[in-house]
């Protein structure tokens, strides 16, 4: 969270969390800190898409791209 909110600070910056299609919405009382766009594939699809294919790619969702910071060890 140290990171995310450091990089919140920057203004010369927009920031978009991506998060795999879920069938339901995340809980109300948790809501992100920034704005998520979600992938149209789950999770176990588009994390092999993304390790074999590596696709799709995240601008089709979320726009324009200069960094990815992932850490959950599937790179986009």
């Amino acid at each position: 969270m140290r990171t995310l909110a450091a990089l919140r600070e920057r203004t010369d910056w927009d920031i978009v969390g991506v998060a795999a299609a879920h069938r339901d919405q995340p809980a109300s009382f948790a809501p992100p800190p920034v704005a998520v766009c979600h992938m149209r594939l789950g999770q176990r699809a588009l994390y092999e898409a993304w390790h074999r294919l590596r696709r799709p790619l995240l601008q089709g969702r979320a726009g324009p791209v200069d960094v990815v910071h992932a850490t959950g060890g599937v790179i986009p």
